[in-house]
């Protein structure tokens, strides 16, 4: 990162009278690792333009679990949008482990929370973050949230909102999906 940032400060300080053209480049990277980096930002702020992966829409989800030969309709989407909303990951192993075990999703959402669950390893990578001694600003915001309170601490904030464990709804914080909401009230002292 730090040489795309080093790259484009030098084609800044070019001044002449032609255009900077820039090559075309797409960079994908996720969020999750800045909690473990303390970024406080994006580490390539003002480099080119941020295009951010938004959650899939039901209509999304659909097109997905006929390509998973799966013959879904309406409620089945809306079920699963209920438990994990439209992250994609989410919806990518959700779909995956109902093809290719032939569980129901009433059994997908059983299990789902569960230590031995679907999501498991990316649910405890979420809890080791959370538990770890150096993130105990962050715990402390993240048991507030889920109890329901403000939180006031702003990079906890951002933090917890960059790794996907909340999202707002207009000024209000809330954990992002029911899954998380399951699992952090089993595993968590709240």
């Amino acid at each position: 990162m730090l040489v795309l940032r080093t790259w484009n400060e030098e084609k800044m300080k070019l001044v002449s009278s032609k255009k900077v053209i820039w090559p075309s480049v797409v960079i994908a990277y996720s969020t999750e690792p800045y909690l473990d980096a303390k970024f406080k930002g994006s580490p390539l702020q003002n480099v080119g333009t941020p295009i951010e992966l938004l959650e899939f829409t039901p209509e999304c989800i659909l097109s997905l679990a006929k390509i998973y030969g799966l013959s879904w309709d309406e409620n089945n989407i809306n079920c699963l949008m209920k438990l994990i909303g439209g992250h994609p990951s989410l919806v990518q192993r959700a779909l995956y482990k109902i093809s290719q075990t032939n569980i129901s999703l009433e059994e997908l959402e059983g299990e789902a929370s569960k230590i031995s669950g679907a999501f498991s390893d990316y649910l405890l990578s979420h809890l080791e973050k959370l538990q770890a001694p150096e993130n105990k600003q962050l715990m402390v915001c993240f048991q507030k949230i889920m109890r329901g309170e403000k939180c006031k601490d702003a990079f906890a904030k951002f933090q917890l909102e960059q790794i996907g464990l909340i999202k707002y709804r207009g000024n209000q914080e809330e954990v992002s999906c029911e899954l998380y909401r399951r699992f952090f009230e089993e595993n968590l002292d709240l």
